[in-house]
């Protein structure tokens, strides 16, 4: 992971984490860098003062479609109809990879 990419990810971390109950998170925040030797390597960044804020997810969506000036619009059919062919090729995927694998080790 870039160091770009670690500043996009880390305020989605801290979301997904502020979204958990009660138990008091730990929150890792490192830098994979190259070494002398051209080796990736992961660096932890030191004295990172991280802050969770808890929120309520209905109330922040009940918030956000309040404020639209129009109502949320309805998923087309077509696109459930793709996500449910979707749905049915990975499961048959699923079951011929089991198959074979079952095939393969005995």
């Amino acid at each position: 992971m870039t160091r770009r990419n670690l500043w996009f990810a880390l305020p989605g971390a801290v979301l997904l984490l502020s979204a958990c109950g009660k138990a008091q998170p730990v929150v890792t925040a490192e830098l994979e860098v190259e070494d002398a030797e051209g080796t990736t390597v992961v660096r932890p960044i030191a004295d990172l003062e991280v802050r969770l804020f808890p929120f309520d997810r209905d109330e922040v969506f009940d918030s956000l479609a309040a404020a639209a000036p129009t109502p949320e619009p309805e998923i087309p059919d077509s696109v459930l109809q793709a996500q449910a062919e979707v749905r049915a090729a990975q499961e048959a995927w699923q079951q011929l990879e089991s198959r074979w694998n079952t095939l393969r080790d005995t």
